[in-house]
């Protein structure tokens, strides 16, 4: 099926409920250099701001909310030595902190997932379709404790599948003749028989 399933429920850990948002560097700080210059100018070594972008529809990015980034990993931004701006990046929602906030995805190497195969950022309908998943969030413990229910509902509601799954299990499968696949038998010295 194209698009949406409404039939099926998929569950997602809350850190694996994600959106892939266009990044979108704000200003950098200002400063005095206080060496004869007049006026302030941009510190390009201190952490700008961090906008995140939705698509509503083309060449239409909307600001959305602010990338939380530490100190520490903007360092590690920087060490990159590659474009950040403009680029889709996957984030997450941290329901931790007080307010949340949002937080970049990372690989296994601590590196931030950037979604280069990707030239728009999620639309605006499945960023809400996100929140609404992340707002109803179901824990892993809530999943466990229920399944045993889920698992007699679909029964109930399905009872032409178990009863097939019932007539496959008390099927038997004949053996093949002189060994597996019809393929003769070999002995430990190589010979058939």
């Amino acid at each position: 099926m194209f698009g949406t399933d409404q039939h099926i429920l998929k569950w997602k850990p809350p850190h694996e409920n994600t959106v892939d948002f266009k990044l979108q560097m704000g200003d950098f700080p200002m400063f005095d250099p206080q060496d004869g210059e007049e006026g302030l100018i941009p510190d390009y070594h201190a952490m700008p701001s961090f906008e995140l972008l939705v698509h509503y529809e083309r060449n239409d990015d909307r600001f959305f909310a602010h990338l939380y980034v530490t100190e520490d990993e903007w360092q590690l931004l920087k060490s990159l030595n590659q474009q950040l701006d403009g680029r889709i990046i996957e984030c997450y929602k941290d329901s931790t902190a007080t307010p949340s906030r949002w937080r970049f995805k990372k690989d296994k190497d601590g590196t931030p997932r950037f979604r280069d195969d990707k030239i728009d950022a999620n639309h605006i309908s499945t960023v809400n379709s996100v929140l609404q998943s992340i707002e109803d969030g179901v824990s892993e413990r809530d999943l466990m404790g229920a399944a045993s229910v889920i698992a007699k509902a679909w029964k109930k509601r399905h009872p032409e599948e178990e009863q097939a799954k019932k007539r496959m299990a008390q099927r038997t499968i004949p053996s093949a003749p002189n060994g597996t696949n019809g393929q003769p038998a070999l002995q430990r010295n190589g010979t058939a028989h």
